[in-house]
This record gives C-alpha cells, structure tokens and sequence, in this order.
C-alpha cells in the first residue's frame, strides 16, 4: 500500500532520527572500518551540552590510497558539527512531521498529479 512521506516519517520517533543519523548516517560505508560514528555517538549522549559550541568548523579530510595507486580525497563532515546538525533535527522533529503532514499527507487520489516518473531515453 502507498504510504505518504508523513506516514513513513510519523513511524520514526525523534530519538530514532538522532540516533540513526548519528550513529550510522555520518560516513558513507565505503570508507575504512576504523571510521566508524557508533562510539561518537556514545560519547556524546554522556557529555554535557556545553561541550558542542557552535563555532564555525571546517571539514576533515582523508586521504585514501585506490587500488590504483591514485589518492582519493575523501572529505568528512566536522563531527561536532554534524552532531549539532543532528540535535537540532531532533530538536525540531515535531516541525517537520508538521511540514510533511501539511504538504505530503494526502491520499493517494489526490496525489495522482504529484508522482513525477524519470523518463530515459530510448
């Protein structure tokens, strides 16, 4: 059955998104297994919100060897950063189920116009 993106959204609780994103949303799972976001997330429910001040921040970057012998730079966002990203999106979960609510929760009848199809090319 279709299920609206609020009807998909509304299933996650706003500690859910958090902890996802946190814990397994902030490095892609191509990089090497050291770099891994599970413990970060661990220290940071232990840690005193003053500890993530909301200064300017800059990625860090890693080089990677191909198996080309062809360094890859792979950038990865500031981990400070990127939790106040997530804790400001759990933060206002409510809001955006809201949004969704507004501008996706309707039935599939009426949403019939809305369903956009890529076409490729023969």
């Amino acid at each position: 059955m279709f299920k609206s993106y609020y009807q998909q959204h509304s299933l996650l609780s706003s500690d859910e998104i958090y902890e996802g994103l946190l814990s397994y949303g902030m490095f892609s799972d191509n990089l090497p297994s050291f770099l891994q976001s599970v413990d970060f997330f661990a220290w940071c429910k232990v840690q005193k919100q003053d500890t993530f001040q909301k200064t300017e921040t800059t990625p860090v970057y890693y080089e990677s060897i191909r198996n080309i012998n062809i360094p890859r730079i792979i950038t990865i966002p500031n981990p400070i950063a990127y939790r106040n990203l997530c804790f400001n999106l759990k933060n206002n979960w409510n809001d955006i189920l809201l949004h969704f609510q507004t501008y996706t929760g309707v039935t599939l009848p009426n949403l019939r116009h809305l369903i956009n199809r890529i076409k490729l090319p023969d």
